[in-house]
């Protein structure tokens, strides 16, 4: 007879930011809360996603740190995991490079393939950002990806 193990996921609270009740209305907002979870969860150079689980009046409910391994895709399970956990109506996602701030055709691919699989599950995308030291870019507020991303 086989065993099989059942697990149950949990949170673990790490820190609470001041502004978790606040609506994080466009880009600018996301980035500051992406740079400054950044700041206390992030301390190496590899590439990092982050994403920002929101309720139904963009409320944020949480937010995960996802490590971008350059030899294996990213997994959509992997970006959706804590917002389904958490029951969240949409997600922003950031990613931390050392390199361009333009978006290469992968990250442009990976925004369309999330936005599919948010699509499915019910949990819409609402941004995708690329953040440098000291720019960032917004495939929302770029007028050509508009058609990429739901503008809900």
């Amino acid at each position: 007879m086989n065993r099989m193990s059942f697990y149950r996921p949990t949170f673990v609270k790490i820190t609470q930011f001041s502004s978790s009740n606040k609506r994080i209305k466009d880009s600018v907002e996301a980035v500051y809360l992406f740079r400054t979870f950044a700041e206390i969860f992030h301390r190496g150079k590899q590439e990092i996603l982050l994403v920002m689980s929101l309720d139904e009046d963009n409320r944020l409910l949480g937010m995960e740190v996802i490590p971008v391994k350059e030899s294996q895709p990213l997994r959509a399970s992997e970006v959706f995991a804590g917002s389904i956990l958490r029951k969240a109506n949409a997600i922003k996602i950031g990613r931390f490079t050392t390199s361009d701030l333009m978006p290469s055709p992968s990250d442009e691919w990976m925004a369309i393939r999330l936005t599919k699989a948010g699509d499915f599950l019910g949990i819409a995308v609402k941004d995708f950002i690329i953040i440098t030291d000291k720019q960032y870019f917004s495939l929302m507020d770029d007028g050509s990806k508009e058609s990429q991303l739901p503008t809900t």
